[in-house]
């Protein structure tokens, strides 16, 4: 049995999306927290550390690109849609500022537009790096600990028919970032590299795929959660 291989359409599309947790909002609000994959389903059993490089630079550190909801279609000229209830209301409207220029190659190489990013109890930071809704529902994350400049790496996807259980291996991996300072409020610019393995049981036999992940992030620091 071979996994799909192709982008996710249509009303599946939409329950992976929501089953990823994956709706972005506008930078000036706090982002939502994703639901977390199973501890178990990737693999990073490879030690990196964080290049810390002031001299980083990319052309989208400087640019701004934005994009509406991913369930928003047309345009303001010609009218817009939602696909999702049929209804538009303000939150449709607003403009998502794209924090991430990654290139994935999972289920086809696209766009990873969106990083949120949250600084943890321990002073570390957390990125959740998504984009290509609804026809790829896939994310990574990276945790950063700026007093060791260690990370791991997880990654992510759910396809839109059964499959057989999927795991991921994290196989290498290399991060820059102009600085581990950590101050909610303040942008993360950072640039990631990531190699990884999806691997499943076919008749007995380990079966797999590679990708990769790489490209540019700037989201905005935000506070850790607050406890209930």
């Amino acid at each position: 049995m071979s996994l799909p291989n192709k982008p996710i359409t249509g009303v599946a599309a939409a329950w992976l999306v929501w089953s990823l947790a994956c709706c972005s909002v506008s930078q000036a609000e706090p982002p939502p927290t994703p639901i977390p994959a199973p501890k178990d389903a990737c693999e990073d059993m490879i030690a990196a550390k964080v290049q810390v490089a002031p001299e980083l630079t990319f052309k989208f550190f400087t640019s701004l690109e934005t994009s509406r909801p991913w369930h928003i279609t047309g345009n303001p000229d010609e009218g817009l849609e939602d696909t999702m209830d049929g209804s538009i209301d303000e939150e449709d409207l607003i403009l998502l500022e794209h924090t991430s220029a990654c290139t994935s190659t999972h289920q086809g190489e696209h766009l990873m537009s969106f990083c949120e990013t949250k600084s943890t109890e321990h002073g570390g930071v957390a990125l959740f790096i998504h984009g290509g809704v609804p026809a790829h529902a896939s994310s990574l994350t990276v945790d950063v600990d700026p007093k060791t400049a260690n990370f791991t790496c997880s990654f992510n996807a759910v396809y839109p028919s059964p499959t057989p259980p999927l795991t991921w291996r994290i196989t290498k991996k290399s991060m820059r970032a102009k600085s581990l300072e950590v101050h909610p409020g303040r942008r993360f610019y950072a640039w990631i590299s990531v190699e990884f393995d999806e691997v499943w049981m076919e008749n007995g036999k380990e079966r797999k795929h590679s990708y990769k992940i790489e490209g540019p992030v700037k989201p905005v620091i935000q506070h850790p959660p607050q406890k209930e």
